[in-house]
């Protein structure tokens, strides 16, 4: 009987390992944030909106711990956020903005990484005329 129990938990901890740290369930951008929710969510905005937000619902195990948002305008970081995680959660919340000057037209890019370094996520939108 031990050997089942010690086999048993030698297995759950082998499955909560394997499960075990901070990945992204969803992302969206939009043209502002209210109770925690992104406004407007789409994936063209036009060059007049002045800020993208993206949202990010974050889930993870390792709180406290950090995401960083990591914002590019054709293929250029351009601005790099970093948002601390508070609370293991399946759906935590964190956002940030990108003040958008009418002449950046384009392709955008939000990259998640985790405290590692780690791209956890990737979002794609764009700024037209």
């Amino acid at each position: 009987m031990k050997k089942i129990i010690k086999t048993s938990l030698l297995a759950f901890s082998i499955f909560n390992f394997a499960f075990a740290g901070t990945e992204v369930k969803e992302i969206v951008c939009g043209k502002g944030i209210n109770n925690r929710e992104i406004l407007n969510p789409s994936d063209n905005f036009p060059s007049s909106v002045e800020k993208v937000y993206c949202l990010s619902k974050i889930k993870t195990d390792e709180a406290p711990t950090d995401v960083y948002h990591i914002w590019y305008y054709k293929e250029k970081e351009v601005a790099k956020v970093e948002l601390p995680i508070k609370f293991n959660s399946t759906g935590y919340r964190v956002w940030s903005y990108k003040k958008i000057l009418p002449s950046w037209t384009g392709k955008w890019k939000l990259v998640i990484k985790d405290k590692d370094g780690n791209v956890i996520g990737k979002k794609i939108f764009n700024i037209t005329h």
